[in-house]
């Protein structure tokens, strides 16, 4: 039937979408160790239980022991050979899309529409390709991965794997300490139209209440390493309030979140040859997407 085919265009597209990815990553990945790479390889190497498990309470400034733990894997399966390092930042770009995809029909996209969200996200000129190609930046797929993996759960109501997903997340990067506040708008608006605010309410509180825990025990984790603080950071990793800098930041996000996104839609109205229908869905999917912006 029709939904049959969609499907299987959907599928195709994935396949053509991961095709895609492989011609143009797969000549870079893994030509060799630069910068911040010498040292996670090196500071990274676990041969025992006991080391595996201080992987959890110890930093190098940042307390990132999910890719910690993936370098100290890397480095039992390739030894110093880089070009296995970069084929682990390539799966976690493919499950990274795949988790897209997966959250992007939760929030109700057509098969083929999730397929085409994630290759928007994917083909993104900003970042993507760093977080590929440099090795050290595999925290981003990590943190993008967990983040996509709640935000699904959230959609389908899975308390569970929205707090699992949630925590992994954060042991891969500091920004994802947000993602229990993010899911909470989630869970408020997809309470559906006709929900009361205490149902909202109550929504948000039943399919989060997990990830709230997972950010206590993270925090208490990290309270134990010597990870970086807004008051023992860097200078240029400190909070700034100065207009200037944040009116400049401010641009540069909305740059790299939305431009190419924005050219995406506006080449399929100009293919299409008409504007894009605000269908309560689109609505209800554009307010989620203003939630995870901000």
């Amino acid at each position: 039937g029709y939904a049959a085919a969609v499907n299987r265009a959907a599928l195709y597209g994935f396949v053509a979408l991961v095709l895609w990815l492989i011609v143009i990553y797969g000549p870079g990945i893994g030509h060799g160790f630069v910068k911040d790479d010498v040292a996670w390889v090196a500071d990274n190497r676990v041969t025992s239980l006991a080391e595996a498990g201080a992987l959890f309470i110890r930093s190098n400034g940042f307390y990132r022991p999910l890719v910690a733990a993936s370098f100290a894997a890397d480095r039992a399966i390739y030894g110093i050979e880089p070009f296995g390092y970069g084929v682990t930042n390539f799966l976690l770009l493919i499950a990274s899309v795949a988790a897209l995809t997966w959250a992007a029909r939760g929030v109700g996209l057509s098969a083929i529409a999730a397929v085409v969200a994630a290759a928007i996200w994917a083909f993104n000129f900003h970042g993507i390709h760093m977080a590929v190609l440099w090795l050290i930046g595999r925290t981003e797929p990590w943190l993008v991965l967990g983040a996509f993996l709640s935000a699904g759960a959230i959609a389908r109501r899975w308390p569970i794997l929205a707090g699992v997903a949630a925590f992994g997340a954060m042991l891969a990067k500091e920004e994802s300490v947000m993602l229990p506040a993010m899911l909470a708008g989630w869970a408020i608006v997809l309470a559906g139209p006709d929900a009361s605010a205490r149902d909202r309410v109550r929504a948000a509180v039943r399919e989060t209440w997990l990830a709230w825990i997972a950010l206590a025990v993270y925090f208490i984790l990290r309270s134990r390493t010597g990870a970086y603080t807004p008051e023992t950071s860097p200078w240029f990793y400190q909070f700034t309030f100065d207009p200037f800098r944040i009116v400049t930041n401010a641009g540069e996000y909305l740059d790299r979140a939305c431009t190419f996104s924005l050219l995406a839609v506006a080449l399929c109205a100009l293919l299409a040859w008409r504007r894009p229908a605000l269908t309560p869905m689109v609505r209800r999917c554009l307010l989620l997407a203003l939630i995870w912006l901000i």
